[in-house]
């Protein structure tokens, strides 16, 4: 008999996950989950994109294999490439000294990278990155994170008072077209991430914009 495989995603993804998984989850009954290439076939041809909804049961069974083999995940991925991994502390949005009050916390334990949790009303969200990275030390990395939250003059408004400051701002708007568009127009440093509307055809063929986890 198998040991049980679990499966987590994120709570802010709570209904979307369980409407997919309703559709999704029938489709496994009899599969073999340690066939996980079969799995992902399967989940993908009843439901077109959603990778959220099926993260779930991809995580689940490749956690029901390292119990099915004794074998560590890392080792299952590939092996571990390095001792430690140096986690990012997401910072939740929340008043400016709070905020910056939590990221000092957070350094006394040890964190070095802290990303930001933005895409409120520019103003705020400028004083709030304001805040947050003068209680760093210049070794520390912040990222503000909007994602997705600023039209394109919101985001040039903040990026262009926070470009004194050693700052990265990641997806600042909904589409690849208007990231691309304030980083051209701005002197700040700004990288994309899964949530933008992206034509990766686009990103491969002109290389304009930088690209996060």
């Amino acid at each position: 008999m198998l040991p049980v495989g679990f499966g987590i995603f994120a709570i802010i993804r709570f209904f979307g996950v369980l409407a997919g998984l309703a559709e999704l989850a029938p489709l496994q009954i009899g599969q073999d989950p340690l066939n996980i290439g079969l799995i992902n076939r399967t989940i993908d041809a009843a439901l077109r994109g959603h990778p959220y909804a099926k993260a779930p049961v991809d995580i689940a069974c490749w956690d029901l294999l390292g119990k099915a083999t004794g074998q560590p995940l890392y080792a299952l991925l590939g092996g571990a490439a390095q001792g430690d991994v140096v986690l990012f502390r997401a910072i939740s949005q929340n008043a400016p000294d709070l905020m910056a009050r939590k990221i000092e916390g957070h350094a006394a334990e040890g964190y070095t990278k802290f990303q930001l949790k933005v895409g409120g009303a520019a103003d705020e969200d400028i004083d709030r990155i304001h805040a947050t990275r003068a209680v760093l030390r210049k070794i520390d990395l912040l990222v503000a994170d909007a994602t997705t939250g600023w039209t394109g003059h919101q985001a040039v408004r903040v990026v262009g008072a926070i470009s004194n400051l050693d700052v990265y701002v990641e997806q600042p708007c909904l589409t690849y077209e208007e990231c691309a568009s304030i980083r051209r127009r701005t002197v700040g440093s700004v990288r994309q991430n899964r949530n933008s509307i992206v034509r990766v055809s686009r990103v491969v063929a002109h290389g304009d914009i930088g690209t996060g986890g």
